[in-house]
């Protein structure tokens, strides 16, 4: 067994993981294991503690510039839909509540998973003004890995073995399977539409409840069930309609000759870490209103295949697609089609941020990136870091030519995947806590840290 990484570290939790986090924390460090969560009666350190003190003094001290406070405020899915004045209180009361624990425990290290809201983003900007190394983990496309990202950023963690590099190629090669993070899809009927109805009205009840139980009288923990905004489809039942607009007869459509060349676009699931953090430029954020533009944009030049990404069912408004289809040269494709299939059929494919950039880049598509994502390497992706660059995406492709796919080459492109990640699993399911999933986790850090450490 490795060593212990010297120094302290501070534990962000959260519930189901919270257990997982601090067994990895207590066995690679040798220092004091500090833990806060902001759910009350998680953690010894509750942060809301320290939170409604600041708030009800109201700061005003300006720790962050303009920029950053914007940053800050609209990345999160919730203090973007507030009132400024409120979101900005928010804020600063939650800066000096985190720098105020930092500067008690001054921890060397700081451990989270790596969630899309405000809390983790002042933590990561605390850390740094501080000097302490933080380490936040996601859970990893390909099984049994945990992606170590703060902001979607491609860190060189380890080099993964050949053995490893061949069996995630095999599963991405695999035109029968789907990326689901261990979810299960059968597909999207009434009745599950009826159930997500039901659920969003009971969480509306009980979070209140719960506000008043939990003395968390701004509710900001459960405010993201409160805003028609955030949950779209789910608190309305003819929402269900939606699925209806789907053209179940897109391979006709698409085979049929077109003088365009196609452009494959799987929409993102929203709001989520991967397009409210990951992407650098704040126009992302408006993910519909970025859509529609870009389709309107791109349909005099090219024939564009949208599918739907299949766990946004009944969430997403039926008027989006409505408008969708009415942009000529748009074929609208059923969500319950695996992006794999479709990606036979045309030759560019542009994601976000998404795993769907690198299915495609092994099967020799020309991949255009919203962001340069986790899994970059240099020859296989067109980045695009700005929303604008979108208007001369036709003068970027023509310059662009991708390195040719060989066996090699899908080897590279996976293994750029997968040196991006810790030897784990973070996904919510019985292997989490399991003693072998802990263990691989605890050591695979151990070896990143300390080949930092050696650096």
């Amino acid at each position: 067994m490795k060593k212990r990484i010297n120094g302290s570290v501070l534990v962000y939790t959260r519930p189901r993981l919270n257990v997982f986090l601090k067994k990895v924390a207590n066995y690679v460090f040798d220092g004091e294991i500090i833990a806060c969560s902001d759910l009350p009666g998680l953690e010894k350190i509750n942060l809301m503690n320290s939170f409604y003190r600041y708030y009800k003094l109201n700061p005003t001290e300006q720790h962050l510039t303009p920029h950053d406070m914007c940053q800050i405020i609209t990345r999160c899915r919730v203090l973007r839909l507030l009132p400024t004045q409120q979101a900005e209180r928010m804020v600063h009361a939650m800066y000096q509540a985190i720098t105020e624990l930092i500067e008690k425990y001054n921890p060397s290290y700081f451990l989270s998973q790596s969630i899309d809201n405000y809390i983790l983003d002042i933590f990561y900007r605390v850390c740094e003004r501080h000097g302490v190394f933080t380490i936040m983990l996601c859970g990893g496309s390909i099984p049994n890995t945990i992606i170590v990202t703060r902001y979607g950023e491609k860190n060189k963690v380890r080099t993964p073995t050949e053995a490893e590099i061949d069996s995630a190629l095999k599963i991405l090669l695999d035109d029968n399977h789907r990326i689901t993070y261990s979810q299960k899809f059968y597909g999207y009927s009434f009745f599950d539409h009826f159930r997500n109805f039901v659920q969003w009205w009971l969480k509306y009840l009980v979070f209140k409840i719960l506000s008043w139980v939990k003395a968390d009288p701004l509710n900001y923990r459960y405010l993201a069930a409160f805003f028609h905004t955030l949950d779209q489809g789910q608190t309305d039942l003819s929402n269900y309609q939606g699925i209806d607009l789907f053209e179940s007869d897109w391979e006709y459509r698409l085979g049929k000759a077109s003088p365009k060349p196609s452009l494959f676009i799987p929409l993102a699931y929203v709001p989520e870490m991967t397009v409210d953090y990951w992407l650098k430029d704040l126009t992302f954020l408006r993910y519909e209103e970025f859509i529609m533009n870009l389709c309107k944009k791109l349909s005099c030049q090219y024939l564009l295949v949208i599918k739907e990404h299949w766990a946004m069912l009944g969430i997403r408004r039926t008027e989006f697609y409505q408008k969708l289809k009415s942009i000529p040269n748009l074929i609208l494709v059923p969500a319950d089609v695996n992006s794999r299939t479709v990606m036979k059929h045309l030759d560019i494919v542009l994601v976000g941020a998404g795993t769907a950039g690198v299915e495609a880049a092994i099967r020799g598509k020309r991949v255009i990136t919203m962001c340069t994502p986790y899994y970059y390497l240099n020859g296989y992706y067109l980045c695009l870091n700005k929303a604008e660059q979108i208007e001369e995406l036709t003068n970027y492709l023509e310059s662009f030519t991708p390195q040719p796919i060989t066996e090699h080459s899908k080897q590279n492109i996976v293994r750029s995947l997968l040196e991006s990640t810790i030897v784990g699993s973070l996904l919510l399911n019985q292997k989490l806590n399991t003693e072998e999933n802990i263990q691989t986790t605890i050591e695979s850090l151990k070896e990143y840290l300390l080949t930092l450490e050696n650096s």
